[in-house]
């Protein structure tokens, strides 16, 4: 699971497409979506609270939830 992704950067998108290769090569999956470092992420974790309490409708919590039921679905 990538966390963190700050996908604007040609750079940061190079790095996300050889993980992906880097993983396929040994065999390990990576699951999207990659979850966004987004304000929300950082506002919830200096209140101290998990992110889906704090901002349920944010866009990473949004891709947390679709990464959790294609866990479940696994």
């Amino acid at each position: 699971i990538v966390t963190k992704y700050a996908g604007r950067s040609n750079q940061v998108k190079a790095l996300l497409e050889e993980m992906r290769a880097e993983a396929e090569a040994i065999g390990a999956p990576i699951i999207d979506p990659p979850i966004r470092l987004t304000d929300k992420v950082i506002e919830a974790q200096n209140n101290r609270l998990n992110l889906a309490e704090y901002a349920p409708r944010s866009t990473a919590a949004k891709c947390y939830e679709e990464i959790a039921d294609k866990i479940v679905k696994w």
